[in-house]
């Protein structure tokens, strides 16, 4: 009881510091769960990274999850994912009532210009963590280095999944592994109910006039669809609620996004911003839409997440699907790797960003400040310079 508490500390300083999107939170993961405390080793997080990415939903979430499912089982991985999640998901609900509370405390948006530079510092301590354990040779050099230049490319979401596979037949060609039946007990009961409310939801939210509602099968929808993390959802969300249904103005939505760029934890918490500000009138409604908005864009992810993880331990060691995994986490090394550079293309980073990049990158190489520290550090440097 006591290491579950422990580990669920250990959880909520991780939300702290989780900036910049998947790539820079598995930097905190690295820091914390792995190089700290030693939960898991390096080889299991970037396994069940490369899990995680080939499932839609939320990949730096589900991989949160998926460790304290392989810790203390379905209870901690429940509670796991409240700790991670609960945070953003409240603080996004609070900042929908108003956009001016930051400027009421005396704080603008350029307040947290820095968070990108501070992301992509994570982001390359990830690449360096992950990069040692997973290129051992030429092979897999080659691997990883082919799925950056892919995605730099064509940087499109449905080219994760695709290359992940690509990288599993590869390595399992390139290793001449015949296939291998394997015996799993798959839970039926949940799968069949993962497929059923996926169906009934769109189906009820036609006949159903009530915005809630809709809100929550919009966003269930999203769960279930969106590979690739909030910079996919993102633009999808604007084109639904902003073009189309005209829930909200583009100017809320544009100020949204601007402060679930500036508060750590998951990308996917904008759902609750979305459904709060997208409910008029009564404060209690506002704040039910808001939980229900932002419960509904992580279940699915969740729900085939809890349907894969029982059976995840004996697919991995079956030697043809050990084989195709071990070239799915070369590629998503090489994800990981090409990532700083899709962001550096996007965004002005200056010179101060770039001393703070490569500040935090040395900070967490040397184990020299935690992370909550850094965060708390870049904030002040932001709002002073």
């Amino acid at each position: 009881m006591a290491g579950n508490i422990k580990f669920l500390k250990d959880v909520f300083h991780c939300a702290l510091g989780a900036y910049g999107g998947p790539e820079a939170h598995y930097g905190v993961f690295i820091d914390i769960l792995v190089k700290k405390r030693k939960y898991i080793t390096e080889e299991e997080l970037v396994e069940f990274m490369a899990l995680t990415n080939f499932l839609p939903g939320p990949s730096s979430t589900q991989t949160i999850v998926a460790v304290g499912y392989k810790i203390g089982g379905f209870k901690l991985s429940l509670l796991t994912f409240l700790v991670w999640a609960l945070p953003a998901i409240l603080l996004m609900i609070l900042l929908s009532f108003s956009s001016l509370i930051l400027y009421k405390l005396g704080i603008s948006k350029d307040t947290f210009r820095y968070f990108v530079p501070m992301a992509l510092g994570f982001i390359f301590f990830a690449t360096y963590a992950i990069g040692k354990k997973v290129i051992v040779d030429r092979f897999t050099f080659l691997l990883s280095l082919g799925a950056a230049i892919t995605i730099l490319l064509f940087p499109k979401a449905y080219m994760y999944p695709v290359l992940l596979l690509v990288g599993a037949m590869i390595s399992i060609i390139h290793k001449k592994v015949s296939f291998k039946k394997i015996k799993i007990a798959i839970n039926y009961y949940l799968l069949f109910a993962f497929v059923s409310i996926s169906i009934i939801i769109p189906l009820a939210s036609n006949i159903i006039n009530n915005r809630i509602f809709d809100l929550f099968s919009t966003f269930y929808k999203y769960g279930y669809l969106v590979i690739g993390g909030g910079n996919v959802v993102i633009p999808m969300m604007y084109t639904e609620f902003v073009d189309n249904k005209n829930y909200i103005s583009a100017e809320q939505f544009l100020s949204g996004f601007g402060l679930v760029q500036g508060i750590p934890g998951p990308m996917f918490s904008f759902s609750s911003y979305i459904g709060t500000l997208s409910i008029e009138g009564n404060l209690l409604l506002k704040l039910f839409s808001g939980i229900l908005s932002g419960i509904a864009i992580f279940l699915p992810g969740l729900i085939l997440l809890y349907i894969i993880l029982p059976i995840w331990t004996k697919m991995k060691e079956n030697i043809f699907i050990k084989t195709g995994l071990a070239g799915m986490v070369s590629v998503s090394s090489g994800f990981i790797f090409i990532t700083p550079f899709l962001i550096i293309q996007k965004q002005n980073v200056d010179l101060l960003g770039i001393i703070i990049s490569v500040a935090v990158f040395l900070s967490l190489l040397t184990k020299r400040i935690s992370a909550p520290i850094i965060v708390l550090i870049v904030f002040i440097i932001g709002f002073y310079f």
